[in-house]
């Protein structure tokens, strides 16, 4: 339709910037307009497709994606990986056998998607999927995992014909657009099912799992059983992740007609990192940073069990507004156990300031600077963790301040 403007990958990233975003919009209005624009699109580009792997849920998405990703790659299938959000730079978000694109690979690609379509239908979320389908036909990967955005039939990794679609535990998030119980949510979820795939499933609530099943034209097969293998990844709901994982990786070897191989399976699950996801940093004087982008209760209910094994000394938390936010404050003050919790405002329009947090709990002090106060926390050498979590921009926020701790990569 046009000619290609962006000459860098930051020029790209302040259009899409310009750009709606469904998690600010209270209807999901602007999501079906996109879907229909990029339905029309995909149909005209005809773009060579791999097999697709879509991951759906609330919590465990990436986690799930990434190890699936990484098996694919270890058992020598040319895999393409699609998450979001990303932590520092959008490139996190498509990735070639845990690689990221190059930005001379991101910017053909928007030549060509900008040549073939009116991208000012998409939205930031859709115009991103957009550019991934037309990497990973360029790149001809065998399989590519889809992490859904919010979900549901709508979604953009929706519009794809999945062999394998992957459903990790639904919880309560986003209400304002999905709806305010486990059973509203599970069912804008599961409208993303599709006739002709193999529908996996985390086990899930029974109002949840009665509504996965009544929707499904066929049946779901659940992944109850415990995981064998040392995980990397930190925090007891890994094991649930992970299992779900290997059972997609089981279906997936059976249809390229490959062996899974378990020494592979052992060293994937053993060396799998994932960026800001109970990750641990050595800081100055060896204090130990943690780092965690639980945002809702259910991540947050995950983190304060992990944390019950851990000397927690000083929590650095932000959010942005939510239905739950009480719930999920309320959350962060049993993690503290009574330790100083710093809050930081991150630059978003839904970030909730310091102002607004005091509301909720009036215990947590003012973080104007980020470094400047996590370095005076460790100036007094404190014995035990430091933990910062809340939203994934506050992890990506973090890494921008301090960049030599930033190493991405979804393989050690």
């Amino acid at each position: 339709m046009k000619e290609n403007t962006y000459k860098t990958i930051e020029s790209l990233y302040v259009m899409l910037l310009s750009k709606q975003t469904t998690r600010i919009q209270p209807t999901l209005v602007p999501v079906t307009h996109a879907y229909e624009a990029l339905s029309h699109y995909i149909s005209r580009c005809g773009f060579s497709q791999p097999r697709y792997i879509q991951i759906l849920g609330t919590n465990g998405k990436g986690s799930t994606s990434v190890y699936i990703a990484n098996l694919a790659y270890k058992h020598g299938v040319n895999v393409g990986l699609f998450t979001s959000p990303h932590i520092v730079s959008i490139t996190e978000r498509i990735l070639i056998n845990g690689e990221m694109c190059t930005q001379d690979e991101w910017l053909e690609a928007v030549r060509i998607v900008e040549h073939i379509c009116d991208t000012r239908e998409l939205l930031f979320f859709e115009y991103i999927f957009l550019l991934s389908i037309y990497i990973f036909s360029s790149k001809n990967v065998e399989i590519a995992v889809m992490e859904a955005g919010l979900g549901g039939k709508y979604d953009a990794t929706s519009i794809l014909p999945h062999c394998i679609q992957c459903f990790t535990p639904i919880d309560l998030d986003h209400e304002h657009i999905l709806g305010r119980t486990y059973r509203a949510i599970a069912e804008q979820k599961a409208g993303a099912i599709q006739k002709n795939s193999i529908v996996l499933s985390a086990p899930q609530k029974e109002e949840v799992k009665d509504v996965l099943c009544k929707f499904a034209p066929q049946d779901i097969i659940f992944s109850n059983k415990t995981i064998k293998y040392t995980l990397s990844l930190q925090g007891k709901h890994q094991s649930i992740n992970a299992s779900l994982a290997y059972l997609a990786w089981s279906h997936m070897c059976h249809m390229l007609s490959i062996g899974c191989v378990e020494s592979y399976v052992e060293e994937i699950y053993r060396e799998t990192y994932f960026l800001g996801r109970m990750e641990e940093i050595v800081l100055s004087g060896n204090t130990r940073l943690l780092l965690d982008g639980a945002h809702n209760c259910a991540g947050l209910e995950a983190l304060y069990k992990y944390c019950e094994t851990r000397e927690i000394k000083a929590i650095f938390y932000s959010t942005v507004y939510r239905e739950s936010i009480q719930e999920t404050v309320t959350w962060v003050h049993k993690i503290a156990r009574g330790t100083p919790i710093y809050y930081f405002t991150i630059d978003s329009p839904r970030a909730v300031s310091y102002e607004d947090i005091l509301q909720y709990d009036t215990s947590y002090i003012h973080c104007p600077s980020l470094r400047a106060t996590i370095e005076m926390v460790c100036a007094n050498n404190i014995k035990g963790d430091i933990l910062l979590c809340g939203s994934l921009y506050f992890i990506g926020y973090f890494f921008k301040e301090f960049p030599e701790y930033y190493r991405f990569r979804i393989k050690k």
